[in-house]
């Protein structure tokens, strides 16, 4: 039996326990439910291609540039050109009329911790450059290491510094998930009770993979974190991207190439690899400016968006928006 403290008014405790006694706790007073610790299944997309060597491609410097919410001082900026991976160049523009460069603030992410609940982190990979760590492994039956590599794909967009958004954040893994993507209902609560209790941190996830409304999941659903859906290099929102009111920003997530297994690249689709862009922007905003709370985080991400340019025919009457964070944001 183990216990899951997730905050001062609520608790967890997680075993194997006889069904009467199922029973009897569900009938005390001061036990709000009783639920199986379900296994659970990331709906990771099948990949045609095979992972390729990993090619650095580091970002030159640029002239310094002026920010809106800061045009008294001015902040330096790099250029990466040829980026590997297009959605890096979609989210930087406001038109995908050039899709090979990306510039940010060379001090983007400087500062900032992502914490990754995923498969881990294979820390090692050099486009990481000694950033990523492990933080704690849910997984009983695994050792810290990513023997998917889904979480070290998602790593290596938010924070690679070839394949990252925001280029100095501190990456974290967080290990819910095995080799086959499997993780319990347990592992996820422990994750994010040492997360999100401990620091106090927003909130973004995956839209899911299922092609229907994202409303009718969890943790899409949950008022209190950022879902992000899929878009293509057409602008378009793809069949497989869920979609709905709970959706609040889409992101590239189609042939998105990033970090691999053994110091390799390789490129996935699925609303997972839309998630890390968004994530990535996160934390180039927190780097720059300071949030009270999550909340204003999310909102300033959904002002600076790019309005009117997705096609989607599952949102219909709702305006859907796409990630922004150039230069004029």
């Amino acid at each position: 039996m183990k216990n899951i403290d997730i905050g001062q008014e609520f608790k967890a405790v997680v075993g194997s326990f006889n069904p009467s006694f199922v029973t009897y706790l569900s009938a005390l007073k001061d036990v709000e439910y009783v639920e199986p610790n379900r296994v659970y299944k990331s709906a990771i997309l099948p990949t045609t291609s095979k992972p390729q060597p990993y090619v650095a491609n580091p970002p030159k410097p640029k002239s310094s540039v002026k920010r809106r919410k800061t045009s008294i001082t001015k902040r330096n900026s790099y250029t990466q050109f040829n980026v590997p991976s297009w959605g890096m160049a979609r989210i930087n523009q406001r038109t995908r009329d050039d899709l090979s460069s990306y510039t940010a603030d060379d001090s983007a992410g400087t500062g900032i911790h992502v914490y990754i609940l995923d498969t881990g982190i294979h820390i090692g990979h050099p486009d990481f450059a000694g950033r990523a760590q492990m933080d704690a492994n849910y997984i009983d039956y695994e050792d810290d290491n990513d023997y998917a590599g889904h979480g070290t794909h998602v790593a290596g967009t938010i924070g690679g510094n070839t394949y990252g958004i925001a280029k100095n954040t501190i990456l974290h893994g967080i290990k819910i998930l095995d080799r086959n993507g499997d993780g319990t209902t347990a592992s996820l609560i422990q994750a994010l009770s040492m997360a999100v209790r401990q620091y106090g941190i927003p909130v973004f996830v995956s839209a899911g993979n299922s092609g229907d409304d994202a409303c009718e999941y969890s943790p899409p659903a949950n008022p209190d974190v950022f879902a992000v859906g899929a878009s293509n290099k057409n602008d378009v929102v793809p069949k497989f991207s869920s979609y709905g009111k709970c959706v609040r920003i889409y992101a590239p997530g189609t042939n998105i190439t990033s970090t691999w297994l053994n110091g390799e690249s390789h490129s996935m689709d699925g609303t997972s690899m839309a998630n890390p862009h968004v994530t990535g922007i996160a934390a180039m905003l927190m780097s720059e400016f300071g949030f009270s709370t999550p909340n204003d985080l999310y909102e300033s991400i959904t002002s600076i968006a790019t309005h009117g340019t997705l096609k989607s025919k599952k949102d219909q009457g709702r305006e859907i928006l796409l990630a922004y964070n150039g230069a004029d944001r």
